[in-house]
């Protein structure tokens, strides 16, 4: 019997079928910002009938352009059903027994079942070799920066601060779609399926219409975190302009792309606009804990809100945290190498007050954009300190993370700090169908001996194979779909440009930059 490779390799390249002709990027979207597939490009042509190939790199080399059954599947919407058979199951669910080889159905957005074995008359991917997983979850990104991806490898802080507020004044909204869309792309690629966009580029309505464009465009599951104008631009429209977002843009809780408010703990005289709208709240609370005893006097602190980095706030500060039921993100390699307001990450601060916090990438202007190098960065921060602290025999035993803690960080812990524990996060009956299959069978990742310690330790990006958000396919064989990625380099590069030309900042290719 030949192999999915060789059925790959033999496949015949028919024109593209008319399931992409009419339909534009995600959403229908046909602006420059997107550049959907073009009329005529290559596609393989499957048989309906029978299980559909499995999704391996030798086809990914075969199959050029997006194939037939891909767009019939992901056309058809809450009709959808999909067999994943045979996949090594990692559930994250503590009602959903991981399973070493089993089957997932998904019908329309939401997985139908889980089990060793599904009789299903549907379409089916062959996902042995793989292992299934919920997608990774990221609490907090500044998408808009990306066009200067390790712009400012070596940036500290401050610096960080001035540099972010240079670019800012003179970024246009068509500039803040694509950096938006460039980086949710990356981040479906290495297998992030949600996240949350802390858009501190609300310069005016036009660039957060733009910002939510870009996120609603790429596919991804996301929260849009309406936030303040980085540069204080006179045109900025915060923190009023919420109430048109919520009324005109994003009106459901519901959607693939929802609301919330991003609003530092210095203002938080804003939050009450937030909870009138039944909005949730996201709050840089780096350092300044006096501010936090203010927020907790005024009754401010509520389990609505998501912390970030707390590297520099007090015993009392963390013990309102704790005690409002809110939830924290922290940025690992930013606190570390950024330096936020110290530069230990407060991994174990977090832990002995029993608070399980989720994970963030911040900014990919000096840092890498996987959660599978944010996975690896706590899990040795915290095991190295209480290694340490152990050796030193302080007489305080302090457990060592393991990597099932890590990967909940990534995916449990994300859905809580974005409020949607009941739809995302993990795999169950009736959550939504977020799932990435990671090659374990690759060089790097073979053989597989344990599927948890494979993804956290072993995996990166170029072993997520196929990323499902909703139940629709972004990411099949290793490559992005309904994106050509040569254009969306020529619009990062040209937006990329036009801000250097603008605003003066110098991008050295070599060096050490800033």
């Amino acid at each position: 019997m030949e192999s999915p490779a060789e059925q790959f390799r033999d496949m015949p390249v028919t024109p593209s079928t008319p399931y992409f002709a009419d339909a534009g990027g995600p959403g229908g979207c046909r602006c420059p910002g997107c550049m959907p597939l073009s009329a005529g490009a290559p596609t393989a042509s499957f048989a309906p009938a029978g299980p559909l190939p499995s999704p391996d790199r030798s086809a990914a080399r075969a199959v050029l352009r997006t194939p037939e059954w891909v767009g019939r599947l992901n056309a058809a919407g809450e009709r959808r059903r999909l067999l994943i058979r045979g996949a090594c199951i990692v559930s994250m669910d503590s009602n959903v027994t991981d399973l070493p080889r089993g089957d997932i159905l998904v019908e329309g957005s939401r997985i139908a079942a889980i089990a060793p074995s599904i009789d299903a008359d549907c379409e089916a991917i062959d996902a042995r070799g793989m292992i299934a997983c919920p997608g990774f979850i990221d609490t907090h990104r500044h998408c808009w920066q990306n066009v200067f991806r390790r712009f400012a490898p070596n940036i500290l802080w401050l610096k960080y601060r001035e540099t972010s507020d240079q670019a800012a004044l003179v970024y246009s909204p068509e500039d803040v779609l694509i950096g938006n869309l460039l980086t949710c792309l990356g981040a479906i690629d290495s297998g992030v399926t949600t996240l949350l966009d802390w858009s501190h580029i609300s310069n005016s309505p036009d660039h957060s219409d733009a910002a939510i464009e870009g996120l609603q465009r790429s596919g991804i599951r996301a929260v849009y975190g309406f936030g303040q104008s980085r540069c204080s631009h006179p045109n900025s429209q915060y923190p009023q302009d919420i109430r048109r977002l919520r009324r005109d843009v994003l009106p459901s809780d519901d959607a693939l792309v929802t609301l919330c408010l991003a609003a530092d703990i210095d203002r938080h005289q804003h939050w009450p606009i937030a909870r009138e709208l039944g909005l949730r709240i996201t709050a840089h609370a780096a350092r300044r804990p006096e501010l936090m005893a203010e927020i907790h006097r005024q009754g401010l602190m509520k389990d609505d809100t998501t912390y970030i980095h707390c590297t520099a706030l007090d015993d009392l500060a963390w013990s309102h945290i704790r005690d409002s039921g809110a939830t924290l993100s922290i940025a690992t390699t930013s606190v570390a190498q950024l330096g936020v307001a110290g530069g230990l990450p407060p991994i174990q601060r977090a832990l002995d007050l029993g608070l399980r916090p989720s994970l963030s990438i911040d900014v990919e202007v000096s840092l890498p954009g996987d959660m599978f190098t944010q996975m690896r960065a706590m899990l040795a921060l915290q095991r190295s300190a209480a290694n340490e602290r152990r050796m030193r025999g302080d007489g305080r035993d302090v457990p060592c993370l393991s990597v099932r803690d890590v990967l909940g960080f990534a995916t449990v812990e994300g859905a809580r700090a974005l409020g949607m524990q009941h739809r995302i996060g993990s795999f169950a009956p009736g959550k939504q169908a977020d799932l990435i299959l990671i090659e374990a069978g690759a060089i790097n990742t073979l053989p597989l001996n344990n599927a948890i310690g494979t993804i956290v330790s072993g995996a990166d990006g170029r072993n997520v194979s196929t990323v499902m958000i909703a139940g629709r396919l972004a990411k099949w064989a290793g490559q992005l779909l309904d994106f050509d990625v040569g254009h969306i380099r020529q619009l990062a590069e040209a937006a990329r440009d036009r801000v250097v030309e603008k605003s003066g900042l110098q991008a050295p290719l070599f060096g050490d930059g800033y």
